[in-house]
């Protein structure tokens, strides 16, 4: 599909648009727009609990038979408890208490390991083939890992397909639409389109047809409940995709960042992207880091990625916000095995037994151990791009700004516009919108209105891709980030498969460790979950209430 082409707004969760809008002149103003994005300061009591409410502002656990709920998490200055749930505590209904908006609270890595509490769902186009493609995210059984499958074409996207509304109607949500995207590129709104919708004047006009299409939408799209979504299991006649370095293909294709060589696999340019299956094969998956990255910083250990359409993952608006966003909204929850064992497990991390580096040319990544996981990235665009120039950030999963707000956001970019031309001609980037990329020419920005991030957002894109690298080092249920500082100067994705090769080497089956054992003091206490090991004083108080419990 030729860039600039004029497609039609599908509506999908939420009521967003997964698919490029244009202007009268045919130029591509923006790009697939984020879905589900928080929930914003005029939210009203009108839209449905599915849209994301939290309970007492943390991370909440309602438990009644088989439900162990996390709705939202957020780092907070309460000590959080560790360990394995009590049986008393399991037994126990937590009451909700005054409910906070969403967008107060994210999702996190927790103690064990988590699922989505319901599916997820974006649609959009692949960066470089330009194919309609639908992602589904839903819930997976602990130990499953994160994983993807195809499904049949037009399965998914033949059980999203809107309901057609009447001209008016149709008119007056291309308008909200459009005051929708103003008031989130200008005024900074938060959240997403229903949200927008909701929040208007009653009297503004066609909100409630509007509206009322959004919400029936929502009813059909979503799972909706007090409980979990049950995970799908995993058939045995199907042919799975892990989302770990094993399915990652040696390749000697460039992998330069910033700048497009033409390296084709499949027809498909490799700059920009994270591959996965053999090239030629049908289960071969593009593009998938800005999705893996969102999973594995926002807790989601478990996952069924379901493909239905072209090789590539959506490119949405060049950045993972939209995932995140999503996860968000979606809510988690912990994973079981789904076999009448209602015992959630410990989460387990790599903790490498020592220093490791690689390099190729003047690039690398290392990572030195410490108790707490911390990642750090570095670019020099000097020669190219004097706007870009030398960056370097650092980001914490558990301390500082929340991966949502200090990654997610930050969009693809390129130090060369000669370079994108290049790739065109090439026959790639038939996906790419205008305002899915922020391109640098020499010491200006060609659209500096897309920047989230004024002195840093190209570094921060850099380190967003790191960490759906490093997430291919995630064994079934298991985190990618290994316990430590890593630090990276210029990274590839190919380099970061070289580096999540030797970290595998290095590594026994000893060095996978429950979290909570390696992280500092001040990280453990920001794990988002309620239980505890406790001391022996702890322990024994349990221990006797159960006692009562059974004398009773």
């Amino acid at each position: 599909m030729a860039l600039g082409s004029l497609h039609r707004a599908r509506m999908g969760a939420h009521g967003l648009p997964h698919t490029e809008q244009t202007s009268t002149s045919g130029r591509v103003r923006s790009s697939i727009t984020p879905i589900g994005s928080g929930i914003g300061a005029t939210a009203t009591s009108r839209m449905p609990d599915c849209l994301g409410s939290t309970v007492d502002g943390r991370w909440s656990r309602r438990n009644a038979s088989r439900r162990h709920v996390i709705l939202s998490a957020a780092a907070t200055d309460t000590p959080k408890r560790r360990g394995r749930p009590r049986k008393s505590d399991q037994e126990q209904t937590e009451e909700p208490v005054e409910a906070v908006p969403s967008h107060m609270v994210f999702p996190t890595p927790g103690e064990f390991q988590q699922t989505l509490f319901r599916s997820l769902t974006l649609v959009g186009l692949g960066l470089h083939t330009g194919e309609p493609v639908t992602v589904r995210v839903r819930p997976a059984l602990l130990g499953e890992g994160r994983y993807f499958v195809r499904v049949p074409f037009g399965s998914l996207s033949l059980e999203l397909s809107p309901r057609l509304l009447d001209e008016a109607t149709e008119s007056a949500k291309l308008e909200l639409f459009q005051a929708f995207m103003q008031a989130v590129e200008i005024g900074g709104f938060k959240g997403n389109f229903a949200r927008f919708v909701d929040g208007l004047d009653p009297e503004t006009p066609g909100r409630e047809g509007v509206l009322a299409a959004l919400m029936e939408e929502i009813a059909r799209s979503q799972w909706v409940g007090e409980d979990p979504e049950p995970p799908l299991p995993r058939s045995p006649k199907e042919t799975a995709l892990p989302a770990a370095i094993e399915a990652v293909p040696a390749s000697d294709a460039p992998s330069d960042r910033g700048g497009v060589a033409a390296a084709a696999s499949r027809g498909l340019l490799w700059p920009f992207q994270q591959a996965l299956g053999a090239p030629g094969d049908a289960l071969s998956v593009y593009g998938a880091q800005g999705l893996l990255s969102a999973l594995e910083a926002c807790g989601v250990d478990n996952a069924r990625i379901e493909v239905d359409g072209g090789p590539e993952l959506p490119l949405l608006d060049g950045s993972a916000y939209s995932w995140a966003a999503e996860i968000q909204d979606a809510g988690l929850t912990y994973a079981f095995r789904g076999d009448g064992e209602d015992e959630p497990e410990r989460r387990l991390v790599l903790r490498p037994p020592g220093p490791i580096i690689v390099r190729e040319g003047d690039a690398w990544i290392s990572v030195v151990p410490a108790d707490d996981i911390q990642v750090t990235v570095g670019l020099d665009h000097t020669a190219e791009s004097e706007i870009i120039g030398k960056q370097w950030f650092s980001w914490s999963l558990f301390q500082g700004e929340h991966y949502r707000g200090a990654i997610a956001d930050a969009r693809e970019y390129c130090a060369d516009p000669l370079a994108l031309e290049a790739a065109r001609e090439a026959g790639g980037l038939r996906g790419a919108a205008e305002a899915s990329m922020i391109i640098a020419n020499k010491d200006r920005w060609l659209d500096g209105v897309l920047l989230r991030h004024l002195k840093d957002e190209p570094v921060r894109h850099a380190l967003c891709d790191l960490i759906g690298d490093l997430a291919l080092n995630a064994m079934p249920g298991t985190g990618g980030l290994p316990v430590g500082h890593v630090v990276a100067y210029k990274p590839t994705h190919a380099l970061a498969a070289k580096f999540v090769r030797a970290l595998r080497l290095s590594a026994s089956e000893a060095d996978w460790v429950p979290v909570v054992d390696v992280l500092n003091e001040e990280s453990a206490a920001l794990l988002p979950d309620e239980e505890d090991e406790g001391g022996e004083g702890e322990e024994e108080e349990g221990a006797e209430e159960e006692e009562e419990d059974a004398g009773r």
